[in-house]
């Protein structure tokens, strides 16, 4: 029986066909590598829909998904690990208030001088330097204050003036490109492992296909085995990076999955990714001043400021409504509310350094990443793959199949 085995394998090894029979492991390797290098390629590229529309054509399927893939995200983020609560809970309104003081303080006298010049220009006018002067200062002194108060009803009704999850999709759709980068840096190591395991199983695979076909040979054969070592891999490599969830003895050696081992050097890239580019001070100010929620905030501040003007106002309020007319003194108010509204982005850049620093959203996402049970740290990375995985899998038996008939075709 071995003689025979060892004859054929002698004579095929010493025949003209020799080169193609030794290049079937090495084709193998290369139809596990290129499939699993192709396959992570269109998991993220390209970032826009390339073909024609709806149907024939592809789009990488974290950028095809941003929008639930995102929602996902922050959800495991609200649930598991922050509220927003937690998150406006730290900030002080005085120290807020102290950051936005001096830029506030420069538009102060403008913004007076012109909203009473506009709605009442002749009682502005016959007023004495003096008192005029006196009334900018008594509401430049009082202006801190009234923006703590401001920030204080925010911080305390956080939801109600800022739709994080809306937030969070909002800025990945404005830069496609971040999901990609955060899940390119989250899981740097497990896609570099999909690629070169498709070099590590396919070669064995490959062998084995190779003295299988010394002594059967169809010419559906090495198409077949391309396939499933294409398929076959791109499988094992997902399946290895998550599983299993917990390590497992087996002998001298322990599984785990590639991606779980790693709980602790996830938790300081993913914080660090997520505080930077998503949950930063400049996405927080854009979510509350253009999310969904954003009357929340105007309703807040406009009743701050009326209740200021009001009390500048004082004892000359009822004159002033009776020399220029009530309905005019309500228009004041709003139209003093509206340039405040148009000064606030570039008010709230000055608190980009102080909020990040006191919300510290990176310790805190590091701290209870680590703290996570591993059936939910698994959801950081494998919804990239769930939905899809079939997609991946069925693309690498193509690619594989593909390139074991050229095999077949131009070797035998």
């Amino acid at each position: 029986m071995w003689d025979v085995i060892c004859d054929r394998v002698v004579e095929c090894l010493a025949g003209p066909d020799r080169w193609s029979y030794i290049a079937i492991p090495f084709v193998s390797a290369f139809i596990g590598w290129v499939t699993n290098w192709k396959a992570i390629k269109l998991t993220f590229y390209p970032k826009t829909f390339w073909g024609i529309p709806p149907f024939l054509g592809w789009q990488g399927i974290v950028p095809r998904k941003a929008e639930k893939m995102a929602g996902m995200a922050i959800d495991l983020i609200t649930s598991k690990l922050l509220s927003i609560d937690e998150i406006f809970g730290r900030i002080d309104p005085q120290k807020m208030a102290e950051a936005m003081r001096a830029p506030m303080l420069a538009i102060a006298p403008s913004l007076i001088h012109e909203t009473m010049e506009e709605y009442a220009p002749k009682i502005w006018e016959s007023l004495p330097a003096m008192v005029r002067h006196r009334i900018v200062q008594r509401a430049m002194d009082d202006l801190p204050q009234v923006i703590a108060d401001i920030i204080d009803e925010m911080r305390v009704r956080p939801a109600e003036v800022l739709d994080l999850r809306q937030m969070v999709i909002d800025a990945c759709k404005r830069d496609p490109a971040l999901l990609n980068r955060i899940f390119q840096t989250v899981g740097k190591n497990e896609f570099r492992f999909i690629e070169i395991s498709g070099i590590i199983f396919g070669l064995p695979l490959g062998i084995l296909q190779m003295f299988a076909w010394f002594f059967v040979q169809p010419w559906w054969f090495l198409p077949i085995g391309g396939a499933l070592a294409g398929g076959f891999t791109n499988w094992l490599a997902i399946l290895m990076i998550f599983s299993p969830k917990h390590p497992r003895k087996f002998g001298p050696f322990t599984l785990h999955g590639l991606f779980m081992r790693r709980q602790n050097e996830v938790a300081v890239a993913y914080s660090k990714m997520v505080a930077d580019e998503l949950l930063n001070p400049q996405n927080i100010i854009d979510g509350i001043l253009k999310g969904p929620l954003s009357d929340g905030v105007f309703r807040i501040i406009s009743k701050h400021v009326k209740t200021a003007i009001d009390k500048e106002a004082g004892l000359v309020k009822p004159f002033l409504q009776f020399m220029i007319g009530t309905q005019t003194y309500i228009e004041m108010k709003n139209r003093a509310v509206d340039k405040i509204m148009l000064e606030v982005p570039r008010l709230l850049k000055n608190v980009h350094d102080y909020s990040k620093q006191a919300m510290d959203i990176e310790t805190s996402l590091r701290e209870k990443l680590i703290d996570l049970p591993v059936e939910d740290f698994e959801d950081m990375l494998h919804p990239v793959f769930k939905e899809d995985e079939w997609i991946l899998v069925a693309l690498g038996t193509a690619l594989g199949g593909l390139v074991g008939f050229l095999q077949w075709h131009f070797g035998f």
